[in-house]
């Protein structure tokens, strides 16, 4: 028998520990995916919600960062078929790229991502799955809510952002479940929601870099979500001449006088191509 485990604030684990939860969170995959495409959990833990991830896969890829669990997560699952268990931090692991993406079970085809993620690097594992260049074709995953709620926003509302564009730029969502603290344990000190996130697929090289200097563009003008845009584009870009902005804005027929929080995604990616279009991209990288 392994020893008990302690939770460890440094990596932020809050362990899942009702089954039937986690049975609902594994039956949000996409039945219509064949169940040899591989699955990707990070941070098992306990094993609470991998048990329910068997029951929708034959090939389940375990991140665990944590080498005081492997012991546990090796006795229950190690021998289980189609399991591999490997140690790493997902901030490094290389998803849709490298050998291990060309060899078993990847064989370089599609793959989906389960996890209740850490909340302290949710956010910079999001961007690093849709950044990929093979992203995942699905991917169903718990943040905190206020998160979640970022990830989901409409244009106007107060929780939409810079994240709420790159998600809408980049892929479907929509909010499917919400959780309590006392779901977990430790229970943390926020409630929870699971998303449903489905990569948005590129048709070409073009594309994918339109959408990626678009994503430039929203970050630096958010920073002034609630200016209009010609001021937060005066502020953020001190150093492009001042009536350029506003030829950009009327050859697009965006009022100049709109606050950022009201631009629509679209709208940033015809102005980021706009932009492209004159030559000044180095300003905006």
């Amino acid at each position: 028998m392994t020893p008990p485990h302690r939770a460890r604030k440094s990596l932020g684990q809050n362990f899942l520990t009702d089954p039937s939860i986690a049975q609902k969170i594994a039956d949000f995959l996409d039945p219509g995916i064949p169940r040899e495409t591989p699955v990707i959990e990070i941070g098992p833990g306990k094993g609470i919600l991998t048990k329910a991830l068997l029951s929708k896969t034959s090939n389940l890829v375990l991140l665990e960062k944590d080498q005081d669990l492997l012991p546990a997560l090796t006795e229950r699952y190690g021998s289980s078929p189609g399991v591999r268990i490997i140690q790493t931090d997902a901030l490094e692991y290389p998803f849709g790229e490298g050998e291990d993406y060309l060899s078993p079970p990847f064989s370089g085809g599609g793959y989906r991502i389960v996890s209740n993620l850490p909340y302290n690097i949710s956010v910079p594992l999001l961007f690093r799955f849709l950044s990929s260049p093979k992203p995942p074709l699905e991917m169903v995953l718990m943040f905190q809510r206020e998160v979640a709620r970022r990830i989901v926003a409409s244009p106007g509302s107060d929780d939409y952002g810079h994240l709420s564009v790159a998600m809408a730029l980049s892929a479907s969502s929509r909010k499917v479940l919400d959780l309590k603290p006392g779901s977990f344990f430790p229970a943390p000190k926020v409630h929870s929601s699971v998303v449903v996130i489905r990569p948005r697929i590129f048709d070409t090289k073009q594309e994918r870099e339109q959408t990626r200097q678009a994503l430039n563009l929203s970050r630096k003008l958010f920073s002034y979500r609630r200016r209009t845009l010609q001021n937060a584009a005066r502020l953020a870009f001190p150093e492009i001449p001042k009536g350029y902005f506003e030829e950009v804005f009327n050859i697009l027929g965006i009022p100049p006088e709109k606050r950022v929080e009201r631009l629509l995604p679209e709208e940033l990616l015809l102005l980021s191509t706009e932009i492209h279009k004159k030559g000044l991209e180095q300003n905006f990288t």
